[in-house]
């Protein structure tokens, strides 16, 4: 996907919501605003808005009337996906990882979560996956790989090898992992086309299938 906002419809069609699952996050920002999280969830009930059988269309065109701007607005968003989820289904995710530059707030229901260093993600990803009793949902967005300037110029400041490494330490953990969404955030990432190099630079490694992007 382009960003991460229609993640977790991706998540509800391949995961038991009546199950538990720790959740990987690795992405520049934390995807977590929350001010007005009560508020989504109100109107999605408003809507009798089922996220699991919804379609990707119903998804994300769910809105609700601004009456402030007298204007539609949609529900979800790049920056509140994860917790409108955690809020719809409050006892399914478990441990919590999150790799970031630390970009955005956490809110205080969030704060139990372990803040993973860049120069332990390539290494230790696939144990800290392995280890634990719950299957996991692994979230990536590609602009973690990347920084800007002052001038907004975007930079890759981990190298190819690092990228592909993290590639190699999904593949050992396959097994413990039921989904995996991945955002190609070419605004974030110099244009499409260095996405989707960067993308294919992961799956490469991920699947032994011929992915191209």
């Amino acid at each position: 996907m382009d960003n991460h906002m229609a993640a977790s419809w991706c998540w509800s069609k391949k995961i038991d919501v009546n199950e538990k699952y720790n959740f990987f996050h690795i992405d520049r920002h934390y995807d977590l605003l929350n001010g007005s999280v009560s508020d989504w969830v109100g109107k999605l009930r408003e809507l009798n808005f089922n996220i699991v059988n919804s379609t990707i269309e119903e998804y994300v065109n769910a809105h609700y009337m601004d009456n402030r701007f007298n204007k539609k607005t949609k529900i979800f968003r790049y920056d509140n996906y994860i917790t409108i989820f955690a809020k719809l289904f409050p006892n399914l995710i478990n441990e919590k990882k999150f790799a970031t530059h630390e970009d955005g707030t956490v809110p205080e229901d969030w704060q139990q979560m372990y803040q993973v260093p860049f120069y332990d993600l390539h290494t230790n990803l696939a144990y800290w996956i392995n280890e634990t009793k719950e299957n996991w949902i692994v979230n990536i967005d590609l602009d973690y790989f990347f920084c800007d300037d002052n001038n907004g110029i975007r930079y890759q400041i981990f190298t190819d090898e690092y990228i592909k490494n993290i590639g190699k330490e999904i593949f050992k953990c396959l097994g413990k992992i039921t989904v995996i969404t991945i955002a190609l955030s070419p605004s974030f990432c110099n244009g499409i086309d260095n996405s989707k190099r960067i993308a294919n630079l992961l799956l490469d490694e991920i699947t032994t299938d011929n992915w191209v992007i």
